[in-house]
């Protein structure tokens, strides 16, 4: 079977289905791949956020322990104790990992922590002794190392935050180029549905054309035979009377031999 020619309808329905096939896939795999990073920036954006509200979770205990102590320094309440132990220990919790998987952070995570047990350690060792100007000793001292609790963690949830807004940013970008490229590769399907609905009309329309060109021939031809099928039974009828012709044309050579034979024998007779 010969192979279609490179102009032919077919090799061109051929090459325009692999183009289309080659631009839809492309735009698939585009939305494929942006979608997926989408997801995984989505991850790293609740990753962030969760760690952002354990930063918080963690100030939190740390005023409570706080409060607490403020407390006890003016109240001497023991039952006041249990509650800054709580505090402590949720602290010590909430911070634990956090922050884990990025060395500087990690880094302020340790400095509270560690700043936190200086802090609790200088309120234990204080507490039992109190009074007069003791008390206004302990409290400054508290004040004086306050910052070095709260000031780590206050630079964490600023670096969270930060993270939280540019993770979704970019999770916002990823949707919206997935967005475009299933557009695209929409309008390419409702764009290639057309122009092989549009070839295709006029590939039936150009056919239509050549089969009324070849009707109208064949009607032409079955004339030209019909035409020279009289002319042959023409000709046919001709022949025929050539051939009676011929045979009188022999019937009277006889008969003028015969004649001739005769005046020659009546003549030789007188």
């Amino acid at each position: 079977m010969r192979a279609p020619s490179l102009g032919s309808p077919a090799s061109k329905i051929a090459f325009a289905s692999m183009a289309i096939l080659v631009l839809l896939a492309t735009a698939i795999g585009v939305t494929i791949w942006r979608y997926s990073h989408a997801i995984g920036l989505s991850s790293d954006a609740l990753k962030a956020r969760s760690e952002e509200f354990r930063s918080e979770q963690a100030a939190t205990a740390f005023w409570r322990e706080r409060e607490g102590m403020n407390e006890y320094v003016i109240l001497k309440d023991a039952s006041l104790l249990p509650e800054i132990a709580a505090a402590r220990a949720s602290f010590a919790r909430v911070t634990d990992g956090l922050g884990s998987d990025v060395p500087s952070e990690a880094s302020l995570v340790g400095k509270s922590q560690a700043a936190n047990e200086a802090y609790v350690t200088l309120f234990e060792g204080r507490r039992s002794n109190l009074g007069g100007s003791r008390t206004t000793a302990l409290l400054e001292a508290l004040n004086t190392a306050e910052p070095g609790v709260t000031g780590p963690l206050i630079r964490l949830q600023g670096i969270f935050t930060s993270e939280v807004a540019a993770n979704r940013s970019a999770v916002d970008s990823a949707n919206q180029q997935a967005l475009i490229a299933a557009l695209i590769g929409g309008f390419l399907a409702v764009g290639a549905a057309l122009a092989f609905a549009f070839y295709a009309l006029r590939l039936v329309n150009r056919i239509a054309e050549r089969e009324k060109e070849l009707h109208s021939t064949v009607e032409d031809l079955a004339e030209r035979e019909e035409r020279l099928k009289e002319t042959v039974e023409s000709l046919s009828d001709r022949d025929e009377l050539l051939e009676k012709i011929r045979t009188t044309a022999s019937v009277m050579a006889e008969v003028a031999q015969e004649l001739r034979a005769a005046a020659l024998e009546a003549q030789a007779t007188t």
